[in-house]
């Protein structure tokens, strides 16, 4: 199972769900990777307008998940997880189509 789901839900929209409701959707590396794609996905779509972002569950996100994230053995892995980070902020910026966040 995905951490993000993603699906092309109407004409034009497409959502990505936060799939981790037992963990208040918190965030791994594999979801910002996961991000990264479904971003890339949407930009490319001559179809696709919206895309919506929203969590399973009773959260939308609690933010970062402490337990995987911020653990980097190295300075180097450390900064490689923050770049990562920054990467999905800057493509949502870039996109020229509006990204959108539906909170529960």
């Amino acid at each position: 199972m995905s951490d993000i789901l993603f699906e092309k839900t109407t004409a034009h929209i497409a959502t990505a769900t936060l799939n981790r409701p037992d963990k208040l959707n918190a965030f791994t590396e594999a979801s910002f990777h996961r991000m990264l794609e479904i971003v890339d996905v949407f930009d490319k779509d001559a179809d696709l307008r919206v895309l919506v972002f929203t969590g399973n569950g009773r959260a939308f996100s609690s933010g970062a998940d402490l337990t995987s994230l911020g653990k980097g053995a190295t300075e180097r892995e450390m900064l490689a997880e923050l770049e990562l980070m920054q990467e999905v902020t800057r493509r949502m910026i870039a996109c020229k189509k509006p990204i959108v966040a539906m909170m529960n």
